[in-house]
């Protein structure tokens, strides 16, 4: 898989700003989230409002403010791997899977080894990836991979598909579409 010779993925300005957007989003999310916990619970004091509506705030609030929590840490993690190596370019394939996220298939232009990751995101962002040529980043210390489509714009998480039998199942599907024929091009510096 071909790389840009850059010392890491987020020595790219659009890969910096992707992160950049994704860590603020997180933040946003986190403080809207404490100000209507808040503001629900004034409000309750109050009694300007039924209780029902009130703990409703309190609960969607609280729910906002953890799930900024969440995409804080997992902003760290892709930061961790972006920084631990350059974008590599890689050929591949998007396989969907019936009881389980979907895959993508990984095609290495050098030695021809196919990677499986399994795709963790919400379904509306399945279309990033779901391209003929794909960019990785990858941790050698952690089992998971960042995926984004030429230009390293938008990140997605991956990690490898657990089981073997799965993972064989899948490339043999790729390889059936075609992966191998498949070239990328290396990113430029």
């Amino acid at each position: 898989m071909e790389s840009t010779g850059a010392t890491n993925a987020l020595t790219r300005p659009r890969t910096a700003r992707s992160l950049d957007g994704y860590r603020s989003g997180a933040r946003v999310r986190a403080v809207a989230g404490v100000a209507l916990a808040a503001v629900s619970g004034l409000v309750e004091l109050t009694g300007l409002l039924p209780h029902k509506v009130t703990a409703s705030g309190a609960g969607l609030g609280t729910a906002l403010f953890a799930s900024g929590l969440v995409l804080l840490w997992h902003s760290r993690r892709l930061r961790r791997t972006l920084a631990a190596g350059p974008w590599r370019a890689a050929a591949s394939v998007f396989v969907t899977r019936s009881a389980a996220a979907p895959a993508v298939v990984l095609s290495d232009p050098e030695s021809g080894e196919l990677t499986v990751l399994a795709v963790h995101s919400v379904r509306r962002r399945y279309r990033v990836v779901n391209r003929d040529e794909l960019w990785w980043a990858r941790d050698p210390d952690s089992a998971g991979f960042v995926i984004a489509p030429e230009g390293g714009g938008e990140l997605i998480w991956a990690k490898p598909v657990w089981t073997a039998r799965s993972r064989a199942r899948l490339a043999a599907k790729a390889e059936s579409v075609g992966l191998l024929e498949r070239t990328a091009t290396a990113p430029r510096a």
